[in-house]
């Protein structure tokens, strides 16, 4: 059974929207959420100095899907003696690669971000709004883990996040959450046998989009995306359609989340400085990143 009906879902566009909130030229998004003074609160908030990798390891073989590289990689040699280089090419979006999705990446009925269509931003070069570039600048800001498969346990074995089950990980983990915080949330999923089997991705449900929007996260990353088949027939990817498209949510995928658990499952730290760094690509849909987490 869903967390929402399909009209509730589909409602989600309009309730959900940030159409023209920080007006009609934005390609930030959710990132307007982060100022300044949250970045040098963030900054104050390292403890230790240590630094821990959130990012997959990409390798030439398939990972995630039959036939799908992370990437092709040519050695390139020198006739020199004293160097070589390479040439590396990316698939970028998939289950192969840690990366950040722009907000001109998904549409629902044709429509993107801030009230563009699809037709409106899509050329022949690339995206003409909401590319990979627009978000060059960089992200630092609050990371906030929620540790659902240690806090939240009952959310197995169906493995599908209600709104609820997050209120009730930060509860348990005495996080506040603010304004603009990265939400990483950790499912445990390669851990957990799936109901329904492999067709099944754990994730977070279409009632979790409501939540982020309340919260006003900036970014939302971690060892799962959302709940998939997600059962809507005209709604199929509710995380990326009415995130990116509506809200002008940040997303990164593929995490790798493993170290950073055992970190604070240890010490008890649930919150820390994140930063990403995107490649500025002009009208890409999308760049690898590599997301640190400063403890």
């Amino acid at each position: 059974m869903n967390d929402l009906r399909e009209d509730e879902a589909l409602d989600l566009f309009r309730s959900c929207s940030n159409t023209d909130r920080w007006g009609a030229d934005d390609q930030q998004g959710t990132l307007n959420f982060i100022s300044a003074e949250s970045r040098l609160a963030a900054l104050q908030m390292v403890r230790t100095g240590e630094c821990i990798s959130l990012a997959a390891d990409v390798r030439t073989a398939a990972i995630a899907e039959p036939g799908t590289p992370g990437y092709e990689h040519d050695m390139l040699y020198s006739w020199s003696p004293i160097t070589c280089g390479d040439r590396i090419a990316f698939k970028v979006h998939g289950g192969a690669v840690t990366h950040i999705d722009c907000l001109g990446h998904e549409f629902f009925d044709g429509m993107a971000y801030n009230g563009r269509t699809s037709a409106d931003i899509v050329g022949r070069e690339g995206l003409e709004f909401g590319d990979v570039h627009a978000l060059g600048g960089g992200i630092v800001t609050r990371g906030v883990l929620l540790d659902l498969e240690e806090q939240v346990p009952d959310v197995w074995p169906q493995g599908r996040v209600l709104a609820r089950h997050l209120d009730e990980c930060a509860e348990r983990e005495g996080i506040d959450i603010r304004s603009g915080d990265a939400l990483i949330v950790h499912l445990g999923t390669q851990s957990h046998a799936r109901a329904g089997g492999p067709s099944v991705h754990p994730g977070l449900g279409a009632s979790c989009l409501p939540w982020l929007h309340e919260k006003q996260i900036s970014v939302y990353l971690g060892d799962c995306i959302e709940y998939l088949p997600s059962g809507y027939d005209r709604l199929p990817f509710p995380l990326h359609q009415i995130g990116i498209a509506a809200m002008g949510l940040v997303l990164v995928d593929n995490c790798r989340l493993d170290e950073l658990v055992a970190h604070s499952r240890a010490s008890g730290q649930y919150d820390f400085l994140l930063a990403i760094g995107p490649l500025r690509l002009k009208g890409a849909t999308g760049s690898p990143v590599n997301p640190l987490c400063m403890l």
